[in-house]
């Protein structure tokens, strides 16, 4: 995309069971094919023992920092779209746009609240009081030399996952914690994500830690995003929690539905962000 590689990989993900109880469940409502330990063991040498798995094949990652960078420069290069980094906004201007915080004003027909862990702050300084999302701490460990290293995304729900990226990177993740907005990693969370890796990774032991590093996520009250109209030029796309980057193109094309064409999305209902904000700006 507009010459970055953000890293694309459509191998597949293993969605892991780690003992027979968790495979009974997974089994029962799986979507995707159900491997028995012995075919997940042929199919992902790299993973520990587990009660078995379901392959959903086509499923991928990338790399998110790249993947922005890619979306940035098509949006400028198809669109003209300018990005201002670094600049706090601080209201909604009467005729519609955004006022920033260095005085410069940004004429708009239409403005997305998309502000992750933050929304709920900005929300307010846009008129629109009272969304609830929540900061959430995610820490991910960097492993370099994990040998033998995933071919395939390993998820193991709640219990963490673990993924390799090209450069000889594996990462293990991820902590959520409610820690307001402190982004700081914590000996705590590398502790819990070392374990991660030791439960989920034959070759655990061979890799040493390259970095670790956390973010906060957005998170709703009933963890779902909030999606739509909150005035009459004002619309919220946040709340994600930690999918962001894999609901990012869904979200991109209803939003575009609802901006646009005044259209939202079947079942999008659910979302709606005026569900958790009882006073919608006007």
């Amino acid at each position: 995309m507009a010459g970055v590689d953000c890293e694309l990989d459509t191998g597949g993900l293993l969605r892991v069971a780690l003992d027979g109880a968790e495979a009974a469940r997974i089994r029962e409502r799986a979507t995707g094919e159900w491997l028995d330990p012995d075919e997940v063991a042929d199919l992902e040498p790299a993973l520990g023992p587990c009660a078995g798995a379901v392959l959903h094949r086509g499923e991928g990652h990338v790399h998110s920092v790249r993947a922005v960078e890619a979306l940035l420069a098509a949006a400028a290069a198809a669109r003209g779209a300018e990005v201002v980094a670094g600049v706090e906004v601080t209201g909604c201007l009467p005729a519609g746009g955004v006022r920033l915080a260095d005085g410069r004003e940004v004429a708009a027909r239409a403005v997305v609240l998309c502000a992750g862990a933050w929304s709920g702050a900005v929300g307010a300084s846009l008129g629109a009081p009272g969304l609830p999302v929540e900061p959430v701490r995610g820490q991910i460990l960097a492993l370099r030399g994990v040998d033998p290293a995933p071919r395939l995304v390993v998820y193991a729900g709640s219990r963490g996952y673990a993924v390799a990226k090209r450069g000889g990177l594996t990462l293990v993740g991820a902590t959520e914690e409610r820690a307001g907005f402190d982004a700081r990693p914590t000996e705590a969370g590398q502790a819990w994500l070392a374990g991660v890796g030791a439960r989920l990774l034959r070759g655990f032991a061979t890799g040493t830690a390259a970095h670790v590093w956390a973010g906060l996520r957005p998170r709703a009250p009933d963890g779902l995003p909030l999606l739509g109209r909150l005035g009459e030029r004002l619309f919220a796309a946040t709340g994600h929690h930690r999918n962001g980057v894999l609901l990012a193109p869904a979200t991109a094309e209803g939003m575009a539905s609802v901006v646009l064409d005044g259209v939202t999305p079947p079942g999008w209902e659910a979302f709606d962000p005026v569900r958790a904000t009882p006073h919608p700006a006007g």
